[in-house]
């Protein structure tokens, strides 16, 4: 009697001690699935910005249209984010800040940008647009039909905080518009002082 007095609580011991050690495995094997399914998500996705530091003695050119340009640099007075633009670019103030683009021709007033914002800027409800051009770039969340024109919208961490930056275009100036500012957006930098 003595014997199985023993070996009860003994083997009660051992099968709570195996079973502990397996619920931490099925845990493990269910974070990694989880983790490889967000990773999948996102495959096949490249990345629109090279973020790094402005350098003064970078020499950036933009091709665009068959040619190439002489990039300018220029930075956003409020966010801490620059980019080079093709030299012929037209720099705006605007209320929320700065951007960078050319007037639809005979039409002075008529301007496609591409900008830096504040991620408070941005309405993530209004975002109901997807231009099939962007998708493929993982910064890219969402666009907005503004009637004749389409803003379209990237976010950018720095510093644990948000940007955007906005391409904002005439629809008739998509293809124009559009390689434009993705070659701009590519050099995008972090302002600051020049290293």
């Amino acid at each position: 009697m003595n014997k199985w007095f023993t070996l009860i609580p003994m083997l009660l011991l051992i099968s709570a001690c195996t079973n502990n050690q397996d619920m931490p495995v099925l845990n493990d094997v269910t974070t990694t699935i989880q983790e490889e399914t967000s990773i999948a998500e996102n495959a096949g996705k490249e990345k629109l910005f090279e973020l790094k530091s402005y350098n003064w003695e970078e020499k950036i050119m933009i091709g665009w249209g068959g040619q190439e340009f002489t990039a300018v640099y220029s930075e956003h007075p409020y966010v801490p984010l620059g980019l080079y633009v093709p030299e012929q670019m037209e720099t705006y103030e605007f209320e929320d800040g700065r951007g960078w683009g050319y007037s639809k021709e005979g039409e002075s007033e008529a301007k496609s940008f591409i900008s830096t914002l504040d991620y408070g800027y941005i309405n993530l409800n209004e975002l109901t647009l997807e231009n099939e051009e962007l998708i493929k770039y993982d910064e890219y969340i969402g666009s907005e039909d503004l009637d004749a024109r389409v803003e379209d919208f990237f976010l950018v961490e720095h510093a644990g905080q948000k940007y955007v930056v906005r391409f904002s275009y005439f629809k008739d100036e998509k293809e124009k518009a559009i390689p434009m500012f993705l070659a701009a957006a590519k050099t995008l930098r972090i302002a600051g002082v020049p290293q």
